[in-house]
């Protein structure tokens, strides 16, 4: 038996016997220079599941004026009963991409679904990848993709600094809030993309982000203006780590009194006011925190450098910070 790996469209030509059996219909090769084609029943196309109602194989018609092939489902030149519909001779295609067909010489081919191969791929063309620094942050949006660290001018679009968007549906590298809009310095570093609606938040080691005064360590960018979070200022080091979960954004780091609230250390809470200390006290965080996971509004999970949180002797590096429930039994009388 000879394989034949097809990875493009096999064009065809469907020739319709008004008495076919149900099933028998065939799909016969469009004629070319060489020995014969193998005839090819759309049974086993069907019976494979290469050809029915949700599978990407189809036929194309070239019925109409122009000539120029249309292409409908397999199953729109199917009756009910399997067979095609005796309308004449079909011009087009089956896409069988995906497949293996062997043929046989007895029992005609047989269709078995290819391996399933992954490459790694870079963004973009260029032998380097196209950035030049290490990337920390990495946020999706339908066919954009929000890249942070520490590179320049990505994709060789200058100004291109700290953040860069990477569009996947045609291949190119963009600014987020016009060029230099994270200012170069060697200490300038994006660590953290969290997206929100039309809302790009960004956290790391910048200032005055988009050159709007106090957007330092976190800015949120809404797709026309770079915007400090909460009061200019706010936060007065570093940002590893932000989170949303509905209206609150939640933000770690090795910063302290955040928005001027001395309890705000290195993990805070801001919900569109004001900014706050998740707990604060002997029930706080005790060190930097790095990376952050917001299920719900009633929980939040911490990692970073520090121990003994919320005095727990076990929660060292990593904590939840849950709704603690009392319960309460009441006596029941039956009467």
């Amino acid at each position: 038996m000879a394989l034949i790996r097809i990875a493009r469209m096999l064009t065809v030509l469907l020739l319709v016997a008004v008495a076919a059996p149900a099933g028998s219909a065939t799909i016969r090769s469009a004629p070319m220079a060489g020995p014969p084609a193998p005839v090819v029943d759309i049974a086993p196309l069907v019976a494979a599941g290469v050809a029915d109602a949700a599978s990407a194989p189809v036929a194309a018609t070239d019925d109409d004026e122009d000539d120029d092939p249309q292409t409908i489902p397999v199953e729109d030149l199917l009756n009910l009963d399997g067979t095609l519909r005796p309308d004449g001779t079909f011009n087009g295609a089956v896409d069988i991409s995906g497949w293996d067909v062997t043929l046989d010489p007895d029992s005609g081919p047989i269709f078995s679904p290819q391996a399933l191969t992954y490459t790694w791929e870079n963004l973009g063309t260029g032998v380097e990848g196209l950035l030049n620094g290490e990337v920390y942050a990495i946020a999706i949006s339908g066919t954009n993709v929000y890249v942070g660290g520490r590179f320049a001018n990505a994709g060789g679009v200058r100004g291109a600094n700290y953040i860069a968007r990477w569009n996947s549906a045609n291949n190119t590298w963009n600014l987020v809030g016009g060029a230099n809009a994270i200012s170069r310095d060697f200490r300038t570093v994006v660590r953290a993309i969290v997206l929100s609606g039309s809302d790009v938040y960004v956290g790391g080691n910048f200032t005055n982000a988009g050159g709007v005064r106090g957007a330092n360590h976190i800015a949120r960018w809404d797709g026309t203006n770079w915007n400090a979070v909460g009061r200019a200022s706010a936060i007065n080091d570093n940002v590893y780590a932000v989170a949303i979960s509905g209206a609150n954004v939640y933000v770690g780091g090795d910063f302290t009194n955040a928005g001027g609230n001395s309890a705000a250390d290195y993990l805070v809470r801001w919900d569109g006011v004001q900014w706050t200390a998740l707990v604060s006290g002997t029930s706080g965080v005790f060190g930097p925190v790095y990376a952050l996971a917001v299920p719900s509004s009633d929980e939040v999970y911490a990692g970073g450098a520090f121990t003994n949180t919320g005095n727990n002797p076990f929660a060292d590096y990593i904590a939840r910070y849950a709704l603690a429930i009392k319960r309460v039994y009441l006596p029941l009388i039956v009467q």
